[in-house]
């Protein structure tokens, strides 16, 4: 018993640890110098992999964007500081798949329950980016009692004109399609405002509706008990679901399969999005029962 009483102090030890250096990191700033050298890094690593990296921008368009990146760093940065600058460049290449990662901040067991407690601050509304505009969609908790089709003008002083534009140059899609793009706007533009200014708990827009300028507070709020109780009592997700990758909130699986007949001559795969979560193994034992019943066809619906 004892042994056991070690082995989770070690591991709570060991997990604060990585937190606090995980946060440290990312507040450190990195000498210029070193910054250069990953910019380099990173173009010599995208010539060796990418099967086809000059298909959407010249070569030398390219590297004239890599060369600019690296003059214009004089000053240290922090990693989604520096995020904010190499991102744009390896978007400029215009391929859909292709995009940096940020590095996000760790949070305790504490921490995290004290957010879980709390409603998502950007989530009390739903939203609608147009052009480089954002308009409030719903409101289902009359918030402010902002009404649908408000504008938000400005988020805690800063423009959102100037900030939808700033993120929309950290993605692409293929070539000169712009189709994807303002989808993932939609998706994203929260997590790109988070990466940047943290996790707050409240912050100050200035809005417009019919032609009335308000400032609004917005703050994170407290869940209601009984909606918190709700949550804990939502059923667990079973080892199939996981390996369908089961979506609680459209109560969907982004893949699945199954026999289209009772010989199993016919498989059918469906595949709604091509997440991560145990996805080989999930595809590995699919393709041994399709093996295994001797299948003559394989529908895959990717719609």
């Amino acid at each position: 018993m004892s042994r056991i009483f070690t082995f989770l102090i070690l591991i709570i030890i060991f997990s604060c640890q990585s937190v606090k250096r995980n946060n440290l990191f990312l507040e450190k700033k990195i000498p210029a110098e070193a910054l250069r050298n990953d910019i380099n890094f990173t173009y010599q690593k995208l010539q060796r992999f990418h099967p086809n990296l000059y298909w959407y921008i010249p070569k030398a368009d390219l590297d004239h964007k890599f060369d600019s990146l690296k003059t214009s760093i004089r000053e240290p940065l922090t990693p989604n500081e520096f995020f904010f600058k190499l991102a744009p460049v390896i978007a400029s290449v215009n391929e859909g798949h292709l995009r940096l990662r940020s590095i996000g901040r760790k949070y305790s067991k504490s921490a995290q329950k004290e957010m879980k407690s709390k409603k998502p601050l950007f989530a009390l509304m739903d939203y609608k980016i147009i052009d480089n505009r954002i308009f409030v969609k719903e409101n289902k908790e009359n918030f402010g009692k902002i009404k649908a089709g408000t504008e938000i003008l400005k988020i805690n002083d800063e423009n959102v004109s100037d900030l939808v534009k700033k993120y929309r140059k950290l993605y692409s899609s293929d070539g000169d399609n712009k189709t994807f793009q303002k989808y993932f706007i939609n998706l994203t533009f929260f997590n790109y405002y988070t990466i940047e200014n943290g996790y707050l708990d409240s912050v100050k827009l200035k809005t417009v509706c019919d032609k009335v300028i308000e400032e609004v507070h917005l703050k994170r709020q407290k869940k209601e008990e009984k909606k918190a109780t709700e949550e804990k009592l939502i059923p667990k997700i079973t080892a199939d679901q996981k390996l369908q990758d089961y979506d609680p909130a459209s109560k969907s699986y982004n893949r699945s399969f199954k026999f289209l007949r009772s010989d199993s001559s016919v498989a059918y795969l469906k595949i709604k999005s091509f997440s991560a979560t145990y996805a080989r193994k999930f595809y590995d034992q699919t393709f041994r029962k399709i093996k295994t019943a001797g299948s003559q066809y394989l529908i895959i619906d990717v719609r």
